[in-house]
């Protein structure tokens, strides 16, 4: 048995949090984004998983927690100039 706190004991979260991070490196790196905006890659990394379709069903996480279907017109690409 392993020691409470450690990454042995949340893996589930600890593989999420992996998830999210590959994520964000990797649309930082395609981008060439400063590391200054990582927060900002984090929370369109963990929104854009929330949009996409749940394994084993035809809907998304979004849909299968609130009941209706999402929208998509936030949907720009990671590191794009917007105005407002």
């Amino acid at each position: 048995i392993a020691p409470p706190n450690t990454p042995q004991r949340v893996g589930k979260s600890e593989r999420l949090n992996r998830i999210l991070f590959d994520h964000a490196r990797a649309m930082m790196k395609a981008r060439e984004i400063p590391r200054r905006f990582w927060g900002f890659a984090i929370l369109y990394a963990a929104y854009m998983r929330n949009l996409s379709i749940f394994p084993g069903t035809n809907k998304t996480r979004y849909e299968l927690f609130f009941n209706k279907k999402p929208s998509y017109k936030n949907c720009l690409p990671f590191g794009c100039s917007v105005t407002y």
